[in-house]
C-alpha cells in the first residue's frame, strides 16, 4: 500500500496544479505554437523531420508523442482560428507527464534509500516545484523528457537494466541533456549499459552536427547568464531571495548526498551531469546552456538525492529542512501563475485584435509567429527596425526591441510620439495603433 501512496498522492497534487494553469485557457506562446506545428498543424513526417533537422534543437521523440496524443483525440487546428480546444487538449498531455513525474520522483527517493516521509516529501516538492510546474502545463519537449528520464532513474535505482535501458533510449531521444545525465547510471551496468547510447546513434550522427551548429544563434533566447544561474538556484523564472535560499539548500542537500555511501553515486551522477552540462557544453558548441527550462529535467534526481540526504538527519532537523521547502513552494504559487501569465503576454495582447483585424507589423520573429497564430485574419508582418517602414495598423513591439531600435534611429520615439497610441500593455510587450 505504502508504494501506491507514494506515487499516488504526489501525482494528485501534481495533476491539480498543472490543471489549474490549463485551466486559465490562456492562449500558446511562441514555443507552444512551435511544438503544435508538429502535433496539431499536421505536418507530413517527411516536413516535420526536416524542419526538426534545420531549425529545431531537439530530437523527435517528444513532438512525435504529442502528434500521437493529437491523433488519439482527433485535435486537429482548424487553421482559419484558435481553437482553445486544441489548446487545452495538448496541454492535459503535459499535465499528466508532470503529474507522472511527480509520482516517480516519490518513488526514486525511496529506491534510493530515503524514509517513506522524506520520499513522499520529494515527490510532492516536484509536484510544487515552480519551474516543474511552469513547464508541464504547456505543450513542450520537457514534460515527455522529465518523465522518461525520471522513469530511466527508477529502473535503474531498483536495477531493472532492461527497463533502464529502453527509458533511456527513449530519454535520449526526448532531449539531449538526458545523455549526460545518465551516463553514469548506464555505467554502473557495465559495457551493456552503453547499449542505450547506441541505440541513440543512428539520430546522434544525422542530426547532432547539423543542429549544433545553430545552437550559439539561439543563446539569446535563454537570456543573461548571471540571471538564469539565480533562476536556476530558485527554481523559478522569478528567483525571489527566499526562494534562492531554498533551492540552494535543496542543490546543496542532493549535491552533499555524494559524500555518504548511501548516496555516492546519485550525488556523483548529479555532479557530473552539472559539470557537462554547465561546463563542457558551452565550452563546446558556444551555446548559452543557463536556462532554468533545463533544470526540470534533473530536478527529480535533485530532490531524490535531497530526501536522501534528509533520512540521514535526526527526524525533527528532517522535519524542518523538508517542510520549509514545501511551504515556500506553495507560498510561490501565485507567482508561478504570474510568470506563467507573463510568458503569454504577447498572445493576451493579439486577442482582441481578432475584433478588428488589420495589418500588424511584429518586432521579432516569435512575436509574429504568436500574432499569426492568436490573430488569423491578421495580415502579419516583420518589422526591419527602420522607422520609415512604419505603416498604417498595430505596431506589437517588445520593449528591449524598442530601446534598441531608439537607439540605433534616434528619431523614432518622436515619431512614435507624434503617429502611434497605446492600446495596450502586457508584460514587456507593447500594443500600438499607428496611424499614416
Amino acid at each position: 500500500m505504502r508504494p501506491l501512496l507514494l506515487f499516488v498522492l504526489p501525482f494528485l497534487l501534481g495533476l491539480l496544479l498543472r490543471l489549474g494553469l490549463v485551466g486559465l485557457e490562456l492562449p500558446f506562446w511562441y514555443d507552444e505554437v512551435w511544438t503544435a506545428n508538429f502535433a496539431a498543424f499536421r505536418l507530413s513526417p517527411e516536413a516535420a523531420l526536416s524542419r526538426l533537422v534545420g531549425e529545431d534543437s531537439h530530437p523527435p521523440l517528444s513532438y512525435a508523442l504529442y502528434r500521437l496524443w493529437a491523433e488519439a483525440l482527433g485535435l486537429e487546428d482548424p487553421l482559419t482560428h484558435r481553437d482553445p480546444g486544441v489548446e487545452r487538449g495538448l496541454r492535459i498531455l503535459s499535465a499528466l507527464l508532470g503529474a507522472g513525474t511527480s509520482g516517480l520522483t516519490a518513488l526514486l527517493a525511496g529506491a534510493l534509500g530515503a524514509s517513506w516521509p522524506a520520499a513522499l516529501g520529494a515527490g510532492l516538492l516536484y509536484a510544487l516545484a515552480p519551474a516543474a510546474l511552469m513547464r508541464e502545463a504547456e505543450v513542450h519537449v520537457y514534460p515527455p523528457a522529465a518523465f522518461l528520464a525520471a522513469l530511466a532513474l527508477l529502473l535503474w535505482a531498483r536495477g531493472r537494466y532492461w527497463g533502464f535501458a529502453l527509458a533511456a533510449a527513449l530519454a535520449f531521444h526526448a532531449h539531449y541533456l538526458a545523455l549526460p545525465l545518465l551516463l553514469l547510471p548506464a555505467l554502473s551496468f557495465g559495457a551493456k549499459g552503453l547499449l542505450p547510447y547506441l541505440l541513440f546513434l543512428p539520430w546522434g550522427l544525422h542530426a547532432v552536427p547539423l543542429q549544433a551548429a545553430g545552437l550559439p544563434d539561439k543563446s539569446p533566447f535563454n537570456g543573461l547568464p548571471e540571471k538564469a544561474l539565480a533562476q536556476m538556484a530558485a527554481f523559478s523564472h522569478s528567483p525571489e531571495p527566499a526562494l534562492v535560499a531554498v533551492g540552494a539548500g535543496l542543490w546543496l542537500l542532493g549535491l552533499l548526498a555524494a559524500l555518504h555511501p548511501k548516496g555516492r553515486l546519485p550525488g556523483l551522477t548529479l555532479l557530473l551531469f552539472l559539470g557537462l552540462w554547465l561546463l563542457l557544453l558551452p565550452a563546446a558548441t558556444g551555446f548559452n546552456a543557463y536556462s532554468v527550462r533545463y533544470v526540470t529535467l534533473p530536478l527529480p534526481l535533485i530532490l531524490a538525492t535531497a530526501a536522501l540526504g534528509l533520512s540521514l538527519l535526526p527526524w525533527r532537523t528532517a522535519f524542518l529542512l523538508l517542510g520549509v521547502p514545501l511551504l515556500a513552494w506553495s507560498l510561490a504559487l501565485p507567482l508561478t501563475t504570474r510568470d506563467y501569465l507573463a510568458f503569454r503576454s504577447p498572445s493576451l495582447l493579439a486577442l482582441p485584435l481578432n475584433l478588428a483585424p488589420r495589418k500588424v507589423t511584429a518586432s521579432s520573429k516569435p512575436l509574429g509567429g504568436v500574432l499569426k497564430h492568436v490573430c488569423r485574419p491578421c495580415q502579419v508582418s516583420l518589422w526591419d527596425g527602420d522607422p520609415g517602414s512604419l505603416r498604417e495598423g498595430y505596431l506589437v513591439i517588445g520593449l528591449n526591441s524598442l530601446r534598441i531600435a531608439a537607439g540605433e534611429h534616434p528619431h523614432l520615439l518622436p515619431l512614435l510620439r507624434e503617429r502611434a497610441r497605446l492600446l495596450g500593455e502586457q508584460g514587456q510587450i507593447l500594443l500600438l495603433w499607428v496611424r499614416p
